[in-house]
């Protein structure tokens, strides 16, 4: 069976890893969500996909009341939580380690569920093709 969690320590709390994050600047907007992501590749095939933690930020800029950005920031993280698992699934055929990944809400108005649900897939899809064509580059792209 399925676990759907999000446990404290899956998410992103320490300064210096978000920091981290934010150089490398690996990213893209699917709106209203913009994400930005790190990963490390294993070489070790035994540790494969063991952390992956996740940032969840709503700026005071986009939703001036604070109960409208815990909704929104709610929303995003049971949408994180309930695909999170077919995500990890995906991703345990490749050499990952570690994961981590900020999604940031830069929607203007107040999104529903399901168009943040449909945003954190489509966020899912992208992060994983692209994660999949540098991990395992296939023969017609290199040169």
């Amino acid at each position: 069976m399925v676990k759907f969690t999000l446990t404290k320590s899956e998410i992103l709390r320490n300064k210096k890893s978000i920091e981290g994050l934010f150089e490398q600047r690996k990213g893209f907007i699917q709106y209203p969500l913009r994400c930005v992501y790190k990963y490390t590749i294993s070489e070790n095939t035994e540790k494969l996909i063991t952390e992956s933690q996740a940032l969840f930020v709503v700026s005071k800029r986009y939703s001036k009341r604070a109960v409208k950005r815990n909704l929104i920031r709610r929303r995003i993280k049971e949408s994180y939580r309930i695909n999170k698992p077919d995500f990890c699934e995906a991703l345990s055929g490749l050499n990952i380690s570690n994961l981590e990944i900020a999604l940031l809400y830069v929607g203007k108005d107040e999104a529903t569920y399901s168009q943040i649900d449909q945003s954190v897939n489509k966020i899912f899809n992208n992060v994983f093709n692209y994660i999949k064509k540098t991990v395992n580059p296939s023969p017609d792209t290199i040169d």
